[in-house]
């Protein structure tokens, strides 16, 4: 037990010895300042003081304030529209709502991976889809607005797990929107 406290006492002389040796920091700045001959402070300090030995320069670190959105539901008679330069994309957020097209506009359908997908548009005279188009992976088309009139766009989808051994229970899901052309 007496070495234990000897050598306990020696690192805690040794730590006082440092620390009455070591530069007091206050600021970033002391750090660059070099020092020499007396600046050295001969007193003990209390305070314990942390210095960072790397070699590369400090940054000044701003303070920087997230601000979370409160997310809304849109109304069951939402129009889905995109900002401005964007093309439109319609997914299965858009379940239900109205979309407004001009004539000769384009949009990509995207239901995801998640189903097998059988697309069907009612008056292929107002919207169809657009061939010989390579579209992402899990989207199902790109689809243009031909003539002003309005018709829906529905979709069935059969989950992919359907095509496995044994198949699973999983119902299959209906999407459908309404497509404005003006």
């Amino acid at each position: 037990m007496k070495r234990n406290l000897s050598a306990l006492a020696a690192v805690a002389a040794g730590l006082l010895f440092v620390s009455a040796c070591a530069p007091v920091v206050t600021s970033p700045e002391s750090l660059a300042t070099p020092i020499t001959g007396s600046s050295a402070p001969t007193a003990l300090s209390a305070t314990a003081v942390a210095f960072d030995t790397s070699t590369e320069p400090l940054a000044d670190v701003t303070p920087v304030t997230v601000t979370a959105a409160t997310p809304t539901e849109p109304p069951a008679d939402a129009t889905a529209a995109p900002e401005a330069g964007q093309q439109k994309t319609v997914t299965l957020d858009d379940q239900g709502k109205t979309i407004d097209l001009l004539v000769g506009e384009r949009f990509l359908l995207n239901l995801g991976e998640g189903y097998t997908w059988e697309v069907e548009i009612s008056d292929p005279n107002v919207v169809s889809r657009v061939t010989n188009i390579t579209v992402i992976r899990g989207a199902q088309g790109v689809y243009e607005a031909l003539q002003p009139g309005t018709t829906t766009l529905s979709a069935t989808g059969d989950p992919a797990c359907r095509q496995t051994k044994p198949p699973c229970a999983m119902p299959t899901t209906l999407f459908t929107v309404t497509l404005v052309v003006s």
